[in-house]
Protein backbone atom coordinates (compact mmCIF):
# COMPACT_ATOMS: atom_id res chain seq x y z
CA UNK A 1 0.00 0.00 0.00
CA UNK A 2 1.09 3.19 -0.44
CA UNK A 3 0.28 6.65 1.20
CA UNK A 4 0.73 9.98 0.02
CA UNK A 5 -0.08 13.19 1.17
CA UNK A 6 0.66 17.18 -0.47
CA UNK A 7 1.19 18.29 3.31
CA UNK A 8 2.65 16.76 6.13
CA UNK A 9 0.26 14.62 8.16
CA UNK A 10 -0.14 11.51 10.57
CA UNK A 11 -2.32 8.60 8.62
CA UNK A 12 -3.95 5.59 10.12
CA UNK A 13 -4.29 2.55 7.57
CA UNK A 14 -7.09 0.18 8.89
CA UNK A 15 -7.28 -3.22 7.67
CA UNK A 16 -10.82 -3.44 6.83
CA UNK A 17 -10.57 -7.23 5.22
CA UNK A 18 -9.20 -8.66 1.72
CA UNK A 19 -10.53 -10.37 -1.45
CA UNK A 20 -9.09 -13.19 -2.57
CA UNK A 21 -8.68 -13.84 -6.81
CA UNK A 22 -12.11 -15.82 -6.04
CA UNK A 23 -14.04 -13.58 -3.86
CA UNK A 24 -15.97 -12.05 -6.78
CA UNK A 25 -15.09 -8.28 -6.10
CA UNK A 26 -13.07 -6.26 -9.06
CA UNK A 27 -11.36 -3.21 -8.12
CA UNK A 28 -10.98 -0.39 -10.56
CA UNK A 29 -8.93 2.66 -11.01
CA UNK A 30 -10.54 5.59 -8.71
CA UNK A 31 -12.52 7.77 -10.67
CA UNK A 32 -14.67 10.64 -9.96
CA UNK A 33 -18.38 9.37 -10.57
CA UNK A 34 -20.21 12.73 -9.30
CA UNK A 35 -19.19 16.19 -7.85
CA UNK A 36 -22.27 18.33 -6.40
CA UNK A 37 -19.58 21.33 -6.66
CA UNK A 38 -19.50 20.66 -10.27
CA UNK A 39 -22.27 23.16 -10.89
CA UNK A 40 -24.95 21.35 -9.47
CA UNK A 41 -24.98 22.76 -6.17
CA UNK A 42 -25.30 20.82 -2.19
CA UNK A 43 -27.75 18.26 -2.14
CA UNK A 44 -30.12 19.66 0.19
CA UNK A 45 -31.08 18.46 3.92
CA UNK A 46 -33.92 15.64 3.94
CA UNK A 47 -33.76 15.14 -0.21
CA UNK A 48 -32.87 12.12 -1.83
CA UNK A 49 -30.66 12.07 -4.42
CA UNK A 50 -30.29 9.79 -7.27
CA UNK A 51 -26.89 9.13 -8.97
CA UNK A 52 -26.57 6.62 -11.82
CA UNK A 53 -23.42 4.23 -11.41
CA UNK A 54 -23.91 1.55 -13.21
CA UNK A 55 -22.53 1.19 -16.88
CA UNK A 56 -19.96 4.00 -15.71
CA UNK A 57 -16.33 2.94 -15.40
CA UNK A 58 -16.54 -0.58 -16.36
CA UNK A 59 -19.59 -1.21 -13.69
CA UNK A 60 -21.68 -3.44 -14.87
CA UNK A 61 -25.30 -2.97 -15.45
CA UNK A 62 -26.68 -5.37 -12.70
CA UNK A 63 -23.86 -5.19 -10.16
CA UNK A 64 -24.28 -7.33 -7.02
CA UNK A 65 -23.15 -3.92 -4.92
CA UNK A 66 -20.62 -1.07 -5.92
CA UNK A 67 -17.60 0.22 -3.85
CA UNK A 68 -17.54 3.65 -3.39
CA UNK A 69 -15.34 6.58 -1.64
CA UNK A 70 -17.76 9.16 -0.46
CA UNK A 71 -16.58 12.76 0.52
CA UNK A 72 -18.81 15.21 2.21
CA UNK A 73 -17.50 18.74 2.38
CA UNK A 74 -18.84 22.10 3.11
CA UNK A 75 -21.99 21.08 5.18
CA UNK A 76 -23.77 23.44 6.51
CA UNK A 77 -24.39 21.80 9.52
CA UNK A 78 -23.54 19.11 11.91
CA UNK A 79 -25.37 16.22 10.77
CA UNK A 80 -24.64 12.56 8.65
CA UNK A 81 -25.15 11.28 5.18
CA UNK A 82 -26.24 8.03 4.03
CA UNK A 83 -25.76 5.99 0.73
CA UNK A 84 -28.01 3.22 0.33
CA UNK A 85 -29.68 1.58 -3.39
CA UNK A 86 -32.50 4.08 -4.81
CA UNK A 87 -36.09 2.25 -4.41
CA UNK A 88 -34.93 0.51 -0.78
CA UNK A 89 -35.95 1.47 2.52
CA UNK A 90 -33.32 4.30 3.61
CA UNK A 91 -31.27 2.72 6.19
CA UNK A 92 -31.16 3.89 9.95
CA UNK A 93 -27.28 3.73 9.83
CA UNK A 94 -25.24 6.73 8.53
CA UNK A 95 -22.70 6.38 6.25
CA UNK A 96 -20.63 9.31 6.93
CA UNK A 97 -20.63 11.98 10.10
CA UNK A 98 -19.55 14.97 9.77
CA UNK A 99 -19.33 18.95 11.68
CA UNK A 100 -20.40 22.11 9.94
CA UNK A 101 -18.20 23.09 7.51
CA UNK A 102 -15.63 19.50 7.37
CA UNK A 103 -14.37 17.61 5.16
CA UNK A 104 -14.83 14.35 5.74
CA UNK A 105 -14.62 10.64 3.32
CA UNK A 106 -15.75 7.42 4.19
CA UNK A 107 -15.58 4.30 1.67
CA UNK A 108 -19.24 2.77 1.37
CA UNK A 109 -20.18 -0.66 -0.29
CA UNK A 110 -24.18 -0.54 -1.20
CA UNK A 111 -26.32 -2.59 -3.79
CA UNK A 112 -27.42 -0.41 -6.28
CA UNK A 113 -31.62 0.37 -6.75
CA UNK A 114 -33.53 1.16 -9.11
CA UNK A 115 -31.87 1.70 -12.88
CA UNK A 116 -28.39 1.03 -11.53
CA UNK A 117 -28.37 4.15 -9.11
CA UNK A 118 -27.33 4.92 -5.68
CA UNK A 119 -29.61 7.40 -3.44
CA UNK A 120 -27.61 9.74 -1.10
CA UNK A 121 -30.01 11.41 2.02
CA UNK A 122 -28.46 13.77 4.05
CA UNK A 123 -29.72 16.03 7.42
CA UNK A 124 -27.80 19.06 6.43
CA UNK A 125 -27.30 20.58 2.95
CA UNK A 126 -23.97 18.84 1.79
CA UNK A 127 -21.22 19.36 -1.06
CA UNK A 128 -20.97 15.51 -2.24
CA UNK A 129 -18.24 14.13 -4.19
CA UNK A 130 -18.52 9.87 -4.77
CA UNK A 131 -15.25 8.51 -6.15
CA UNK A 132 -15.66 4.41 -7.68
CA UNK A 133 -13.41 1.79 -6.31
CA UNK A 134 -15.03 -0.76 -7.79
CA UNK A 135 -17.97 -3.90 -7.80
CA UNK A 136 -18.76 -6.90 -6.86
CA UNK A 137 -20.20 -10.15 -9.23
CA UNK A 138 -24.26 -10.20 -8.82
Amino acid sequence: ICVTSSAKVHVIVDLQGWHTATSGFHGLVAQRAFDSRSGGGKIPAAHESEIPLAGLFDIPSAPGAVAVNVTVTQPDNAGWLVAYPCGSARPLASTINFNAGDTVANLSISGLGTNGKLCLWSTAAVQVVIDTQGWYNP
